[in-house]
């Protein structure tokens, strides 16, 4: 848990400084340090674009938030020392509150939460691929009983719990019609699903969505285990009314092949599509009044010398029409894994780099590369007034 600096009163500070006179330093020395007492080291980061950093531990990285009911707490994937952990996090400046899971073999992208009092997610943990479901206790007293809701066979990612018991997940087959084999072009969470820095610094993994000669299919599987596919795509969240399914699922083949989002009943019908273009829409989330949506996307992409371009990911929202498109950061990192507040409040995670000083205001030696949770607030994610008003464009068809 990283400590805040306590303020130096005014009386201690002129003691601290005649100290230092008379103690023989150099009027630049005590010039300095007058300066770095005055500094407040507990002033938030804020990047150009508005964006706040959230976490940063040493030696740690941290990546898909994942907000509480109330908004108060929220899960991150983090990496620590080498191990993967699912961590419970306060939103109010990051610290860390408790590990939630540890060395469960868990997919990164999986966690959600159930209930105020308990979260789930798939592992490989105990020898096969199950939907876990772990009890928080408030986050006082550590966690509490971890259940096995039910095991699951195959290569399963992004499962999401209904009320009714139905697991809806993400199962990838390969395009031999088979299905992706344990072990596979990036489909377990292994050492594999992560790179290394030119350090030798293991780092969590960004685009999970690109498996080579796979395809992904949402399914909704029961309590009894009956599988029922509906509809190919990825990276499902429901509406906050429960009513409406969004995902990314992919359009055009090879070269001109895309990511973009789609929207349906939670029962597969009335599908539409919400994106279209020459670029890829992920990682969809909800505002908490269902008005909005909030995504990761390379729409922008960042001008080289001669005809190169960088993909750029930042965040952008879109109502859930398909209408009043907008970009909401514009950062060269990678940005990504979106989800929003009550508030409006956007939390997601980015490889922004950290300097020496911003690292210094966390009370940390150096710099920091790697994922960590930042957030923007807003306002009209918050804003129930704003009325959407052009329609989306039915799945097959283009938008203008």
């Amino acid at each position: 848990m990283v400590k805040r600096a306590v303020p130096v009163r005014s009386g201690a500070l002129l003691v601290m400084m005649l100290l230092a006179v008379t103690a023989g330093w150099k009027a630049a020395s005590a010039e300095a340090l007058m300066g770095w007492l005055q500094h407040d080291h507990s002033a938030p980061i804020v990047a150009r674009d508005g964006a706040e950093l959230v976490t940063l531990e040493a030696r740690g990285e941290e990546i898909y938030p994942r907000l509480s009911p109330d908004g108060k707490r929220m899960l991150v994937v983090a990496r620590q020392g080498g191990k993967t952990l699912l961590s419970l996090c306060a939103t109010d400046g990051g610290d860390p509150l408790m590990v939630v899971a540890a060395d469960l073999d868990l997919l990164p992208a999986s966690a959600s939460w159930l209930d105020a009092h308990r979260v789930g997610f798939l592992s490989n943990y105990r020898d096969g691929m199950a939907f876990w479901q772990q009890q928080l206790n408030d986050g006082r007293d550590g966690a509490g009983v971890r259940r096995m809701d039910r095991r699951l066979d195959g290569q399963l990612r992004h499962a999401l719990l209904r009320a009714d018991g139905v697991l809806i997940a993400e199962r990838w087959v390969s395009e031999h019609g088979d299905a992706a084999r344990p072990g596979g072009d990036k489909i377990t969470h292994a050492a594999s699903d992560h790179h290394r820095s030119r350090s030798g610094a293991m780092h969590l993994p960004f685009n999970d969505w690109q498996v080579r000669h796979q395809t992904p299919y949402l399914v909704q599987i029961s309590r009894h285990g009956a599988e029922r596919r509906i509809a190919e795509g990825m990276m499902a969240a429901f509406s906050p009314d429960g009513q409406r399914l969004l995902f990314s699922a992919r359009t055009g083949h090879g070269r001109d092949a895309h990511w973009h989002l789609f929207m349906m009943d939670a029962d597969g019908s009335h599908l539409l599509q919400l994106t279209d273009g020459q670029h890829n829409e992920l990682q969809p989330a909800w505002s908490r009044d269902g008005r909005w949506i909030v995504f990761t996307s390379n729409r922008a992409r960042i001008e080289g010398a001669g005809e190169k371009t960088k993909e750029n990911w930042d965040l952008w929202m879109i109502d859930r029409q398909g209408a009043h498109l907008q970009r909401l950061t514009s950062d060269p990192a990678r940005d990504g894994g979106a989800a929003v507040a009550t508030d409006g409040t956007i939390y997601f995670h980015s490889d922004r780099p950290i300097s020496k000083e911003q690292a210094a205001a966390r009370q940390l030696r150096a710099g920091r590369r790697g994922f960590h949770i930042w957030k923007l607030h807003v306002a009209a994610l918050a804003d129930k007034a704003v009325q959407p008003a052009q329609s989306a464009t039915p799945a097959g068809g283009s938008r203008p």
